[in-house]
């Protein structure tokens, strides 16, 4: 575990206290791999039939956009990507077509990027901690303001 994070914040400094890089990154690429490969074959089992339609490149492009929207780097932010862009789409139904859902995402994704560039939960996070701090009668070191 360490390692893995050593290597996702500084892969020379990992390399030079003893982490074998190319060890855990082909490690990562190997975890990865089972990963996607379990969930396609339960994909596969759940929908019952294999069709290269059905792994089209815009879902690849949806996946990462509910990633990049939740937030990398935690447990609940692709979580919550996913419950975002699975619920939008149902509501969107009903009210735009679906090129003008495509934009809508698009517009969407340009103003979590530009406004949340780390994502929504860990923007409410440190939202949230800036809110604590400011209602604490200490301050940041523990001394009173």
């Amino acid at each position: 575990g360490r390692a893995f994070i050593a290597l996702r914040e500084n892969e020379a400094l990992a390399e030079s206290v003893g982490v074998d890089v190319t060890r855990f990154l082909v490690l990562a690429a190997e975890i990865s791999a089972a990963i996607a490969g379990a969930a396609g074959g339960l994909n596969a089992h759940y929908i019952k039939i294999v069709d290269p339609d059905i792994f089209l490149f815009i879902y690849t492009v949806v996946m990462v956009i509910m990633v990049v929207t939740g937030g990398e780097g935690t447990l609940l932010g692709p979580v919550a990507g996913a419950v975002i862009f699975g619920v939008l789409p149902e509501v969107l139904r009903e009210v735009a077509r679906p090129e003008v859902q495509w934009i809508i995402y698009g517009f969407i994704m340009i103003l979590i990027v530009f406004f949340l560039p780390e994502g929504i939960v860990p923007a409410a996070a440190s939202w949230r901690k800036a809110r604590a701090a400011s209602a604490s009668p200490l301050g940041a070191a523990g001394e009173r303001a």
